[in-house]
């Protein structure tokens, strides 16, 4: 299915020299471009070839529509991938990889990144156990820099996870694939209508329920907290809509040695709900950090622990100020008796990315598995 390694792209300037990944949407490639002779300069270049609906031709490998009924949303989402790495072409930031080039070619389409020389952070967790809470910190605090950007400029990520980023030679986080991001507007909310990507323990419960109707910055704050806690504890998170639909919402377990403030900033990233969230990523790195807006709007470092009356569960919490922020893991419980049925997305058995479902095609998604 995939390009052989030696395939030219863009009338010879590409050459393939391996997959890096594959997804519901695109495949992934290493490749050099030819320009340069006197030294190897390596690129990522990711093709848009949905898995579920596409074929490719072996003797021309042109991408082909399985299905006569499909080719009206496939060339659809093709055109929205052309938009979106259009788009993405004009993000800049140091911790985000770069979009240098976009072309269309064997009946598809592909955009050309910087290839990230190093790891991910998955990759690093998977080979040498979990980090310490200060690496772990230095990374989070780079991708946070990362998508306060990236929110700045109405847009949400909706896929962090340690898969996600990748750690350079020199140490440097940089936030890797956009594939499933969208745009927002003041007027009009989404602007973009690609299909919703969902992780398993990363992706937030309005996400799961294809719900990301509106800007909400909290959704990729759920996302971040949640890398974070894998990051120091080694652990995938459970996912949102089997701690949604549990009889009693467990709380987050941490290894001693982690501190209070770091906690305390996962526990209220990872809130069930939206609203109950820290609402900008500036606000989760001011609990990171241990400043807690006082009544005044002043910046001091408070954290306070109240206890739930109902079940007895202690829970952290802020001042007056942030009370909507940060309720109680007990008052996101009762609100999420019907989260289990509002489950939209397809579940691979590896954890990979998956396919939620988008209101204008609820009869066209299948499991790609």
């Amino acid at each position: 299915m995939e390009l052989s390694t030696g395939h030219l792209l863009a009338g010879g300037r590409y050459c393939i020299e391996r997959v890096l990944g594959q997804g519901g949407f695109g495949i992934t490639y290493e490749a050099h471009d030819t320009r340069f002779k006197s030294r190897v300069k390596s690129v990522a270049i990711k093709e848009f070839f949905v898995k579920d609906f596409c074929n490719r031709d072996g003797d021309t490998n042109k991408m082909i529509v399985a299905t006569q009924g499909k080719v009206e949303l496939v060339d659809r989402l093709r055109n929205k991938f052309i938009e979106e790495a259009n788009a993405l072409y004009e993000l800049e930031h140091t911790n985000i990889v770069r979009v240098t080039d976009t072309f269309e070619e064997n009946g598809t389409a592909y955009y050309v990144m910087e290839y990230v020389n190093g790891s991910s952070l998955s990759s690093i967790v998977e080979k040498n156990g979990k980090l310490s809470e200060n690496d772990a910190l230095v990374y989070i605090r780079q991708v946070a820099d990362a998508l306060r950007y990236v929110h700045s400029q109405n847009r949400l990520h909706l896929d962090v996870k340690p898969q996600n980023i990748m750690v350079d030679n020199s140490g440097k986080a940089v936030l890797i694939d956009f594939g499933v991001s969208k745009q927002y507007d003041e007027a009009n909310g989404e602007n973009t209508s690609t299909l919703l990507g969902c992780t398993p323990g990363y992706a937030p419960i309005e996400q799961i329920g294809g719900e990301i109707v509106e800007f909400h910055a909290a959704t990729d704050v759920y996302s971040l907290g949640a890398t974070l806690y894998k990051l120091i504890t080694g652990i995938t998170p459970v996912s949102a809509n089997k701690r949604a639909s549990s009889m009693k919402l467990k709380e987050l377990t941490f290894p001693d040695d982690i501190s209070p403030t770091t906690r305390a900033a996962i526990d209220a990233a990872m809130r069930l709900y939206v609203e109950n969230r820290p609402q900008s990523i500036s606000e989760f790195l001011a609990l990171l950090d241990g400043e807690i807006k006082d009544e005044s709007g002043k910046m001091k470092d408070e954290s306070a622990k109240s206890k739930d009356e109902s079940d007895g569960a202690t829970v952290v919490t802020s001042c007056v100020a942030d009370k909507e922020i940060l309720r109680s893991a007990q008052d996101d419980k009762a609100r999420a008796c019907h989260a289990e049925r509002s489950e939209a997305s397809i579940i691979t058995a590896d954890g990979a990315t998956v396919v939620g479902e988008n209101a204008a095609n609820k009869e066209l998604l299948r499991p790609a598995q």
